[in-house]
C-alpha cells in the first residue's frame, strides 16, 4: 500500500488524476469541455504550487539543476491555459490549444518521473517522510481555497515551438513574426515621347541605303570526270596448235642394192 505522506507517491497521484481529466475532456461533448478544463486547470495549479513551494526547493538543495527546467515547463503550461480561457469551445483553435497543453503536461510528467523523482528518492532518504507531510498539509489547504489564491503569479512568457535547448517541450504557440518592412516605392521612369511619323520617315529617307553587294557568280562546279574506260586490249590470235598426226610419217624405203654378178649366176 502506498504511503499517503510519501511525496513521490503524492505527486504521481496528481499526475494520474490530470491524465484521467484529459481523457474525459477528449471524450466529452463541446458543452461539457469548459467545465472539465476548469478541473484540469485547478488540479495543475495545486500540483505546481506544492512542487514549487516545498518539493523543488528540497531537491534544489541537493544540487539538482533540472529543477529550473521543470519550473519553466510549469510556466509554459500556465501560458497555454490562459490562452485557452480566451477561445470559444466551438472554435477549432480550442481543440488545437488543448492538444498543445496535453503534450506539454505529458512531457513534464515523463521528465519528473524519469529523472527528478529517482534522484530525490536516492538523495533525500529519510527526509522524504517529513517532506511528504508538509506537502499533504499544503495540498489540503489549497483544495479548500478559492482559485484566485491557488494561481501562481508568473512573468510574461514568450514560449517557443518544439523543444527548448535543454530538451524541454515548449509547444505553446510562438509570437507572431514582425511583418517585413515595406519596400520603398520606386518611381517609374518617364516614357520617351513617341516621334511623329513624318519625322521618322524623313530620318529614314536621310539615311543612305547601303549599296547592295554584287552577287558573286557562282563558280561552276567541275563535273566529276568519269573514269575512262580501259581500252580493251586486242585479243592475241590464238596460235594454231599443230594437229597431231595419228599415223607416223612413212619413212622412205632404202634403195635396192644392185645385184652383183655372182648373184646373177
Amino acid at each position: 500500500m502506498v504511503n499517503a505522506i510519501d511525496p513521490i507517491a503524492l505527486l504521481k497521484q496528481d499526475h494520474s488524476r490530470v491524465m484521467q481529466l484529459f481523457m474525459h475532456f477528449e471524450s466529452a461533448g463541446r458543452g461539457f469541455r469548459p467545465g472539465i478544463l476548469s478541473d484540469i486547470e485547478r488540479a495543475l495549479q495545486i500540483h505546481s504550487k506544492i512542487e514549487e513551494e516545498i518539493f523543488y526547493p528540497a531537491v534544489r538543495a541537493i544540487g539538482d539543476q533540472i529543477v529550473a527546467e521543470a519550473i519553466e515547463e510549469h510556466n509554459v503550461v500556465d501560458h497555454v491555459l490562459e490562452e485557452l480561457r480566451g477561445v470559444s469551445p466551438d472554435d477549432d483553435e480550442y481543440v488545437a490549444k488543448f492538444k498543445v497543453l496535453k503534450e506539454n503536461v505529458e512531457h513534464h510528467i515523463e521528465e519528473e518521473e524519469g529523472a527528478i523523482f529517482p534522484e530525490a528518492m536516492q538523495k533525500l532518504g529519510a527526509g522524504l517522510a517529513q517532506l511528504g507531510r508538509q506537502m499533504m498539509e499544503r495540498k489540503q489547504e489549497l483544495m479548500n481555497a478559492p482559485m484566485s489564491s491557488v494561481s501562481i503569479a508568473r512573468p510574461s512568457v514568450a514560449p517557443s515551438n518544439g523543444h527548448s535547448g535543454n530538451g524541454t517541450a515548449s509547444h505553446a504557440s510562438a509570437p507572431a513574426k514582425p511583418k517585413a518592412a515595406a519596400k520603398p516605392h520606386v518611381t517609374a521612369r518617364p516614357k520617351a515621347k513617341a516621334k511623329p511619323k513624318a519625322a521618322v520617315k524623313a530620318m529614314a529617307a536621310a539615311k543612305p541605303r547601303a549599296a547592295a553587294k554584287p552577287k558573286t557568280a557562282a563558280k561552276p562546279k567541275p563535273r566529276a570526270t568519269t573514269r575512262a574506260k580501259a581500252v580493251a586490249k586486242p585479243k592475241m590470235a590464238a596460235k594454231a596448235k599443230p594437229r597431231a598426226t595419228t599415223k607416223a610419217a612413212a619413212r622412205p624405203k632404202a634403195a635396192a642394192k644392185p645385184r652383183t654378178a655372182a648373184s646373177r649366176s
